[in-house]
């Protein structure tokens, strides 16, 4: 009968157990300690130096930020080329006749250069007058169920021209009424006496 803790089963005994635990603990580190150092190849950590962690970037994230940048690029782009053509465009309207016109800028004329709208043109030339963009709003009603402005006939798309008959000044067309078919109140336009 083999006693048990021997050596012939491959095992250590009670006491080489405790006397490895006792040499372990005795140089002064712990397992853990040297499971590091042995998974570190030997190098110690450096002392006094927090451990920095490179900055990763996702593999797909250049690749992101290349798309909106490139977007953002092209939206300025078609923005700008937008509104250069917007602002060199003379639009003609449909009516009676061809002599209505209405733009952004209007060569040699000065006081209009300075006046911008995102949905009504800066200028429009009617009756051979030329009327800027107001800062003021007419109520505007159906002129079939009720006094009020005046149809001209003009259309630029879905916008109309109005004549104000109601007022002194629309009597004397000093002003002009551009209105859209959604809304209840029409942008004025007053005459530039300067500008042709």
């Amino acid at each position: 009968m083999v006693e048990r803790g021997s050596r012939s089963r491959g095992r250590p005994t009670v006491e080489e157990r405790a006397a490895q635990r006792e040499r372990l603990s005795s140089d002064g580190s712990d397992r853990y300690a040297r499971l590091i150092l042995a998974l570190r190849q030997g190098r110690p950590e450096p002392m006094g130096r927090e451990r920095s962690y490179p900055l990763r970037w996702h593999p797909i994230a250049r690749k992101l930020l290349i798309a909106a940048i490139t977007v953002a690029i092209a939206y300025l782009s078609v923005r700008v080329g937008l509104d250069l053509i917007r602002e060199r465009r003379i639009d003609t309207w449909a009516g009676p006749d061809t002599t209505v016109q209405s733009g952004q800028r209007l060569t040699g004329c000065p006081a209009i250069d300075s006046l911008n709208d995102n949905v009504f043109p800066s200028w429009i030339r009617y009756g051979g007058r030329v009327y800027a963009l107001g800062n003021q709003l007419r109520p505007v009603v159906d002129s079939r169920s009720s006094p009020g402005p005046a149809e001209s006939g003009y259309t630029l798309g879905e916008m109309r021209l109005l004549l104000d008959n109601d007022t002194p000044a629309g009597r004397s067309r000093d002003i002009v009424i551009l209105v859209l078919p959604t809304s209840r109140a029409g942008q004025v336009f007053r005459v530039v006496p300067d500008c042709t």
